[in-house]
């Protein structure tokens, strides 16, 4: 027997996938709009990495400020939560986590007990512009919650 209790409330969360290149505000607008429904939290996750230095050895790199991996993580932090708001404006409290990892473990991890994970449509041709996961079908069969991949096209692409 579990646990829980039947009949008891058990509030869970659903987690959205936000990437840095385009927002994901289709996505990010059914994940609240299913966490309304549901009555549950709505966790928008971004994964990201440290850049790659385009300097070759022996090449001078360009004159530019290095930034620590605090100042990239507080950036990344600014790009998500500026997301959230011009998709969802002041609708409703989202936590907006920026995790730093590979884009598939981070999202695993953070579904591990949603009720839940959304994302935006793969690109077709697997580029990395929408959402950068290069096999949504590992996403898809490793994740311990339903996946809902929200479309690129119709009214809630828009």
């Amino acid at each position: 027997m579990s646990s829980v209790q039947r009949g008891a409330l058990v509030r869970g969360h659903i987690v959205v996938g936000v990437s840095p290149t385009t927002g994901s505000q289709a996505a990010l607008r059914r994940a609240a709009e299913e966490a309304h429904l549901r009555g549950l939290d709505l966790r928008a996750i971004t994964a990201w990495t440290l850049p790659v230095s385009s300097g070759s050895p022996g090449i001078r790199p360009p004159a530019i400020e290095p930034r620590t991996p605090a100042e990239w993580q507080a950036e990344v932090e600014r790009g998500l939560a500026a997301a959230v708001r011009q998709a969802l404006g002041d609708a409703g409290e989202v936590t907006c986590l920026a995790v730093r990892g590979a884009t598939a473990k981070v999202l695993l991890a953070a579904a591990e007990r949603a009720q839940m994970l959304v994302l935006g449509p793969p690109h077709p041709h697997g580029a990395e512009t929408v959402l950068p996961w290069a096999r949504p079908s590992r996403l898809i069969s490793m994740a311990r919650c339903p996946v809902l991949i929200v479309p690129a096209w119709g009214p809630e692409s828009s």
